[in-house]
């Protein structure tokens, strides 16, 4: 049995976006893609790494629960972005959204991610960040800071138009 969540389908409409999306991933730049409820961000995101075969997707999702400290332990464990130079020990560390896109806009740009120094916690030491690139989903970038967004490349998605939704509809009932 073939379930829908497990049916991807690009449709005309987000063509120039996957385009735009893998120039932009290939030449490390970050990219900010936002659309209204059910414009397909979410299914967008896997489309963009199936032609991208020596590209690393690493899923973090951000809720108000995730903090910071969580996403570092998250890079540390999971992937090799993080240089393996010091003990992974992170305490201390909280976050609420604002904080959040501070220390994501933090990693941009001085390709750095901070730690607790294992020998004095007091201190900080920096965890240099190997070749990686961010993407951001959002609903509405009009509430992200200029600050941040500075550092993406917009791609913009729109709710499926009732035509193509139809067409495709009618070509799966087809088959």
């Amino acid at each position: 049995p073939l379930f829908t969540d497990e049916i991807s389908i690009i449709h005309p409409q987000v063509l120039p976006q996957l385009n735009l999306a893998e120039s932009l991933l290939m030449s490390r730049q970050n990219i900010l893609i936002h659309g209204p409820i059910d414009s397909g961000k979410t299914s967008f995101l896997p489309m963009i790494f199936t032609e991208l075969t020596n590209v690393e997707a690493i899923p973090i999702d951000v809720s108000k629960y995730y903090t910071i400290d969580l996403i570092v332990q998250f890079l540390c464990t999971n992937t090799s972005i993080i240089s393996k130079s010091s003990p992974n020990q992170h305490n201390g560390i909280t976050s609420d959204h604002s904080e959040l896109i501070e220390f994501i806009r933090m990693i941009i740009e001085t390709h750095k991610i901070p730690k607790y120094s294992p020998n004095d916690q007091k201190f900080f030491e920096f965890d240099e960040l190997l070749g990686f690139s961010v993407i951001v989903t959002t609903r509405n970038y009009n509430e992200l800071p200029l600050r941040f967004l500075a550092h993406f490349a917009p791609i913009s998605l729109m709710s499926i138009t009732d035509s193509s939704s139809q067409f495709i509809g009618s070509k799966i009932l087809q088959t």
